[in-house]
């Protein structure tokens, strides 16, 4: 039986004639209209649209991979992996959906191997793409190959070099490898391009971490969006700046508003070198399968923990590899 909305559609004379339309065109109007609904953050009226698409070609690709999208948003990580793979099943080089798979492999999955064989397969059908390029930058830090990822955020900067997810890509592995110079450079060029990126308070602050200039940190995050992040970096550099106080009450007001952020509030612990806490709050994200946990690398807050063997052992449940030696 259909769905009752699809019935309902057909019932009513929309799939079949929809505007006049074949129904080859309707489905492209139906999955572009659920990613409108999707884009305003309707999770219901996009996932219709999107099936209703698929109603009329079942072998649509980008409707299988919007669904996948509309998954993710619902936290439904099984769901949306079996929609990727379904739909490169009908399409094996459709590039979206080996990146879209790739975030979802490492991140919910903690499946390293598969998500690079994902980013790789991307690149090899679409070697000139700022976006997987980016992507795959990403993973590499996370899986702590650093110099790899510096060499294609890189590439993925030179290939659009008006592109802000590549510049701020770029920023981030430069500030991981310590090449605090050229991230000044990159980070004055998004101002200059797009003062109102909404990237720029979360990117400056955690330059300014690593440049140890607390204040500028506390300058910077306190024009974060995001209240988890404008928490924990907060603590972070109240500590550093030797107030404990006030970095005691923002990690207080994280873990009473978001005690699921589970990682950032282990970032905070490792950095103020509570690392018994640290490790407690690492074992409730694994418990809690926080996607956080595959940043354990391309974080710069554990590296206090580098030689501690419990933190080891998170690394190996999560699938990933020892520290690189230092230097």
């Amino acid at each position: 039986a259909l769905p009752l909305f699809i019935a309902a559609a057909v019932m009513l004379g929309f799939v079949s004639g929809c505007g006049g339309l074949p129904p080859s065109a309707t489905a492209i109007r139906f999955n572009d209209e659920g990613a409108t609904a999707l884009a305003r953050g309707d999770l219901d009226g996009a996932e219709a649209r999107f099936r209703l698409a698929l109603e009329l070609r079942p072998g649509m690709v980008a409707a299988r991979v919007n669904l996948g999208m509309v998954a993710i948003e619902r936290g439904d990580l099984l769901a949306a992996k079996e929609h990727l793979e379904g739909a490169l099943s009908i399409d094996p080089d459709y590039v979206d959906a080996h990146i879209m798979l790739g975030e979802v492999q490492h991140r919910h999955f903690w499946q390293f191997e598969e998500a690079r064989r994902s980013y790789e397969r991307a690149m090899a059908l679409e070697p000139g793409d700022t976006d997987t390029h980016a992507a795959y930058s990403r993973f590499l830090s996370k899986i702590g190959q650093y110099d790899q990822a510096v060499t294609e955020a890189r590439i993925a900067r030179d290939l659009n070099p008006l592109s802000s997810g590549a510049a701020a890509s770029l920023a981030l592995r430069l500030v991981r490898v310590g090449e605090l110079e050229e991230a000044r450079e990159v980070l004055d060029g998004m101002h200059e391009r797009n003062p109102d990126n909404g990237n720029l308070p979360w990117l400056e602050s955690l330059y300014s971490l690593a440049d140890e200039d607390y204040p500028a940190v506390l300058a910077s995050i306190s024009g974060e969006e995001y209240e988890y992040l404008r928490l924990s970096i907060s603590a972070m550099a109240y500590h550093h700046l030797g107030r404990s106080e006030q970095s005691q009450q923002a990690l207080n007001e994280l873990i009473e508003t978001d005690p699921g952020a589970t990682f950032q509030i282990a970032e905070v612990y490792a950095v103020r070198g509570e690392h018994d806490t640290a490790i407690e709050w690492l074992k409730r994200a694994l418990e809690g399968g926080d996607p956080g946990l595959s940043e354990l690398l391309s974080s710069m807050s554990f590296t206090s923990m580098y030689g501690d063997p419990r933190f080891h052992a998170v690394l190996e449940q999560v699938g990933l590899p020892s520290p690189p030696p230092a230097g």
